[in-house]
């Protein structure tokens, strides 16, 4: 109770809160369908001019408050395992690790502060690395390089001593934004299923039968490409001749792009597939989610938890390599959710990402939020072009511009 006390008082509780304040409300601005660039821009640079110059205890404060704001979804998703009372314990520990994290960079000289925030998006905790402090000026007048949030948080920590040090902030504008735009040759399909309903046995054949009249439609509106969400066909569709050879016929006049699930000597993959021209391609996971697909923690552990969480059931395996096809002449990259928002990926230097998620495991939270902001941080990067298709969250495209 005394650590508690000793570094929860109010002044520290004050400034922490709205330091974390200043630092998320970006997201749910966003959200709630509020873009201002004007807004994000000074609050981003409130927030994180009063983190430069706080002392520990109030870095620890406002981590523990960001970790809240930021990731507090990250605990719906045990709902579906019979452990809702487990969600609040999930939230507060989530938000301890990240207090903790605040505090270690709090107890840093302020240049090396600078450097740690600089580098934090490096530093995947588990696997997961969504905590990427550039990402707060996505929408903003500030470009999201390392070398712009660089300069920004160097003219923060000057203009304690001089406030003309904020000029150097014009070196870090950016008036490049990452756009919705349409394309009138593609569906992207949006679904609203809710995750305990999505994998009932009774649900597969309605799920198949969309999957069969979309795309009709969709070749009556002489659409060139089709993209289903994320295990959008429930079940190890590899195992289903008929289904595929459908399909495979369909694509003879549009590309068809679903998720669903491949299985190989009694291993499941997370998987896309996609028909083109008559012809099957499969693209497997490679980046896999950290306890929701894969588990990041020694083997003796991974077992346990797979044991108490997943009824004993191995990891999904992962692929070696992203798949890439062609539909005339233009090269697509398949990331499936979370690879949507990893570094492997933009490493291959896609320059059009087919993404497909379901987002039913967070419905209602602010994750599809966060996650469209961290998908235009890689559209501003690296000037990609990103279709997304989404169960339980809007599907669009995103595309830089000027």
């Amino acid at each position: 109770m005394s650590f508690f006390k000793q570094y929860f008082t109010l002044n520290n509780f004050i400034y922490g809160l709205f330091a974390a304040l200043f630092l998320s409300l970006f997201i749910y601005f966003e959200h709630f369908g509020v873009t201002h660039h004007a807004i994000n821009s000074l609050f981003g640079l409130i927030g994180f001019y009063i983190l430069i110059h706080s002392n520990p205890k109030i870095l620890a404060c406002a981590g523990f408050f960001i970790g809240i704001f930021w990731f507090y979804w990250i605990a719906l998703s045990f709902r579906y395992y019979d452990l809702a009372w487990m969600v609040p314990f999930v939230i507060v520990a989530v938000a301890l690790v990240y207090a903790l994290l605040f505090y270690l960079i709090g107890r840093l000289h302020p240049l090396l502060k600078i450097s740690a925030l600089l580098l934090l998006g490096y530093l995947p905790l588990l696997g997961f690395d969504w905590m990427r402090p550039e990402i707060v000026f996505v929408n903003s007048y500030f470009g999201v390089e390392k070398w712009q949030f660089g300069v920004v948080l160097i003219s923060l920590y000057l203009a304690r001593a001089n406030k003309s040090f904020l000029l150097l902030l014009l070196f870090a504008i950016d008036l490049s934004a990452a756009k919705e735009v349409k394309k009138e040759n593609i569906t992207l399909v949006s679904t609203q299923i809710q995750q305990d309903q999505k994998w009932l046995a009774h649900n597969q054949k309605e799920h198949v039968q969309t999957v069969i009249n979309k795309t009709n439609t969709a070749i009556q509106k002489g659409k060139d490409l089709i993209v289903f969400p994320e295990s959008f066909i429930t079940s190890f569709l590899n195992t289903y001749p008929k289904l595929l050879f459908r399909l495979t016929n369909l694509s003879k006049d549009i590309t068809i792009v679903t998720g669903s699930l491949y299985l190989a000597h009694n291993r499941a993959k997370n998987s896309a597939y996609i028909f083109r021209d008559g012809r099957l391609k499969i693209a497997h996971k490679v980046v896999l989610v950290p306890f929701g697909e894969a588990n990041p923690l020694p083997q003796f552990l991974s077992d346990i938890v797979n044991t108490i969480f997943y009824d004993g059931a191995p990891d999904y395996e992962s692929a070696k390599s992203f798949t890439h096809f062609l539909i005339d002449d233009t090269k697509y990259t398949c990331a499936i959710c979370y690879e949507a928002t990893d570094p492997k990926l933009y490493k291959q230097n896609p320059k059009n990402v087919i993404a497909i998620s379901n987002n039913a495991w967070f419905s209602p939270s602010i994750q599809p939020t966060l996650q469209k902001l961290l998908m235009a941080h890689y559209v501003l990067l690296e000037d990609v072009t990103l279709f997304h298709s989404a169960n339980k969250s809007p599907s669009f495209i995103l595309k830089k511009v000027q």
